[in-house]
């Protein structure tokens, strides 16, 4: 009865470390897109009007908070200014806008110092930039890191040749209660709807759950099943001590980018349990990859058919072919894969899929998931030395001769 006890709280506590706080106000026309990030009002430590927003982030990876897209003039000058209250030597934040037209630019740090701040960075709008939004990206100062960092940020400007401000509730006076997901499985999340091959939930705040298959740097797959469209990427960094076979709950927005779905700017990360088995890999020819295995884990066989000598700019490190056509096998996670195979050798390759430059790809995770395959030959004969009256004493050894061409190379020595 007391280990079982036992058991269920420091269950519970683990549950509770990896979950944000769900009831908390955000701030209206703002999204905070980092699962270690919390923004909370704060009406103590303010510039201006009534009530700044607190930044307390808990990792060391890079933490985001955007605000709503507003449309802009190509081509013109812009101004982003805000007041930042930095007084934390273990982290800063610095000035970014992402443009529509797919780049972005980065301006200046905050400082350390007491007292408020102002922070400016200006340039010039992409030609061909229609619409843009404000990222505050908060990063950690390695001296001075002890686990958490706080500063405040107050009247967020954006504007083009000195006009009027297009960032909403810039002063961050307005709060509101924030947005709910709605739960779905990956399946349900994966499957597209019948215009194409993009997610029918693209943009929906969603809670789904699966048991993790793959770990980077700075994403992770999860998998609910076997079935067809049952694995997601998920575009945000491994949360604590997250490892392959965690069964975790997320909350993020389904987004489609070049042509994957991935669940995307994760608010919250449970971890429910762990240890648990990782899926099946799915068997499959190589011809076969399709929509349908976005995600999931795999296994394919077949002949390496070739080896690629740059993998970063072929986007692929080698080919196999069971007959049925070519696959790539991509290093997104095993760095290494492009020297793990020799051509025209068989190889078994687990990995999970992933839609990189106009391909399906299957990514090993390390040298593990590159098994060759070794078939032996076997011959079989026999010969009968009964009623021959060999060996006798005058003959202690009997030499059989006979045509052995081809044998050379395949592990048999011939005398």
């Amino acid at each position: 009865m007391s280990k079982i006890a036992k058991t269920l709280t420091l269950t519970l506590a683990f549950l509770f470390m990896f979950s944000s706080p769900a009831s908390a106000d955000v701030p209206e026309n703002w999204n905070v897109n980092s699962s270690a990030l919390t923004v909370e009002q704060e009406t103590t430590i303010f510039n201006e009007g009534a009530s700044s927003a607190k930044a307390t982030w808990t990792s060391t990876s890079n933490q985001d908070l955007d605000s709503d897209e507003f449309a802009l003039t190509g081509g013109t000058d812009f101004s982003l200014v805000v007041d930042v209250n930095d007084n934390d030597p273990g982290g800063r934040v610095r000035l970014a806008v992402d443009w529509d037209a797919g780049s972005n630019s980065y301006g200046d740090y905050s400082v350390d110092q007491e007292g408020w701040q102002t922070v400016t960075f200006t340039g010039s709008i992409p030609s061909d930039a229609t619409t843009a939004h404000v990222k505050l990206r908060f990063y950690d100062v390695s001296s001075g890191w002890d686990g958490d960092a706080v500063l405040y940020i107050d009247n967020v400007s954006f504007t083009e040749n000195g006009g009027d401000n297009l960032v909403l509730n810039g002063g961050f006076e307005t709060w509101v209660a924030p947005p709910q997901a709605t739960a779905y499985t990956i399946v349900e999340i994966q499957t597209p709807g019948a215009d194409g091959d993009a997610s029918q939930h693209v943009g929906e705040l969603v809670e789904t759950s699966g048991v993790i298959t793959a770990l980077g740097s700075y994403f992770y797959y999860i998998q609910d099943g076997t079935s067809d469209y049952s694995g997601i990427y998920v575009y945000n960094n491994p949360t604590g001590d997250m490892a392959l076979g965690d069964n975790v709950t997320i909350k993020g927005t389904v987004e489609e980018n070049y042509g994957v779905t991935r669940i995307n700017s994760v608010t919250e990360t449970t971890i429910n349990s762990t240890g648990n088995e990782v899926p099946a890999a799915t068997i499959l020819t190589t011809g076969s990859l399709s929509e349908s295995h976005e995600g999931m884990l795999v296994t394919i066989s077949g002949e390496c058919t070739a080896i690629s000598t740059n993998a970063g700019s072929d986007h692929w490190a080698f080919k196999l072919d069971d007959g049925s056509g070519d696959a790539l096998v991509d290093d997104q996670i095993f760095s290494a894969a492009e020297n793990a195979a020799t051509l025209g050798f068989t190889y078994d390759v687990v990995g999970v899929v992933n839609y990189y430059f106009n391909a399906f790809t299957v990514n090993p995770r390390d040298a593990a998931d590159v098994i060759e395959i070794v078939t032996t030959y076997s011959a079989n004969f026999s010969i009968d030395m009964n009623g021959t009256g060999y060996p006798n004493e005058n003959y202690s050894s009997v030499v059989i001769n006979g045509s052995w061409n081809g044998w050379e190379g395949w592990g048999v020595e011939l005398l």
